[in-house]
């Protein structure tokens, strides 16, 4: 998977925003035991290729809402897990 690391902790919020576009993630807090990773979205990636494309282009068009909601003031920083 990819974890996705967000400047402030509302990794929650945009998971709801992915959601209204119809793409399904998971927020850091639901893999951490004490709710220490709400600046972190995992991003699977085992689907197939055009699958995986779809969910990043609804990613980015749900990041851009994000955005423009004013949760965000700099833009995220990937790794590989």
């Amino acid at each position: 998977c990819i974890w996705l690391s967000l400047p402030e902790e509302n990794a929650q919020i945009l998971v709801q925003t992915a959601l209204r576009h119809g793409l399904v993630l998971s927020h850091g807090n639901l893999f951490s035991v004490d709710e220490s990773h709400g600046s972190f979205l995992r991003i699977p990636f085992v689907l197939d290729e055009e699958i995986l494309e779809r969910g990043i282009r609804i990613l980015a068009d749900a990041y851009e809402e994000f955005s423009r909601m004013g949760y965000c003031s700099q833009g995220p920083v990937a790794a590989l897990t």
